[in-house]
Parts: C-alpha cells; structure tokens; sequence
C-alpha cells in the first residue's frame, strides 16, 4: 500500500466508496481492501497499526552469542575471510548464524574482511570526441554551392 495518511485510508474505508474505487485509490487489490474493511469492524481505528509493534523478532541473535562471535574471530579467526569463519563457526564451535547476521555483527564491531577490496574507480580510457557543429550554423558561413 501507498504510504498514505491513516485518517486518510479510515475515511475511505468508512466511505460508502465501493472496495474496487479503494482499492484503485490506494494501489492494493479488491481482497486486500475488503479485508481492510472487515479488520475495521473487528478491531476499530487501530487496524492499520502493525501488529509486532513494540516485540523482538523471534531469531534474534542474542548479546551472549554476539560477543562469543566477536571474542572467536579477534583471538582465533583473525585472519579468516568471514565466509569461511561463517563456516568454521557453523562447523568447530557450533554456533549457528547466518551471514547477514555475522556481517551484521562484525561490522558493527568495526571489522573487515581480510578479502574485502575496494571498488576501483573506471578510468576514462576512451575519451568522449568533440561535439560537432550544428550542421545550419556551418551552412550559414559557407557560399551557396549552385551559384
């Protein structure tokens, strides 16, 4: 759904407007409007409030696993790329972690991989030509051809 006002979408979904005109006014499909309407008679202004508002996400890493990874990867992985120490932690110490969440963690923690290598910037190797002349301006300044 568009990012809209709230007092916006209530009043439409208060209107007399049919689910089709919202649906087409707020860029969402017909179902998904008449399930608007109907979480509106359950639940009052509050249905387009998120519901996980205020709760953890339930794969949260904890801060205990955070600073073991950290600890293991100063001391005794430093000089692995994170790709393999991902697969080190998974294998040897048991911890299981994705790598969104591992880079997630190092970064923070102000680490870089090993591997990581900086995007050189393109050198301008085939230098764009001259503009040419408009094609009228030149015709002006010669003499005419069929005199």
């Amino acid at each position: 759904m568009k990012h809209l006002n709230d007092n916006y979408v209530l009043g439409l979904l208060k209107s007399s407007k049919t689910s089709k005109e919202i649906a087409a006014l707020l860029g969402i499909s017909k179902r998904y409007a008449n399930k608007l309407r109907q979480r509106l008679k359950s639940e009052g202004n509050n249905c387009l409030t998120n519901k996980n508002k205020g709760k953890q996400r339930k794969l949260k890493t904890e801060k205990e696993t955070e600073n073991k990874i950290i600890v293991l990867y100063n001391s005794k992985y430093s000089d692995f790329n994170w790709t393999h120490f991902l697969e080190k932690l998974n294998k040897t110490e048991k911890i299981s972690i994705s790598y969104a969440s591992l880079y997630r963690i190092l970064k923070e923690a102000n680490f870089t991989s090993p591997k990581a290598q900086k995007k050189k910037k393109k050198e301008n190797i085939h230098p764009l030509r001259q503009k040419r002349k408009l094609w009228r301006v030149v015709a002006n300044r010669c003499p005419p051809i069929h005199q």
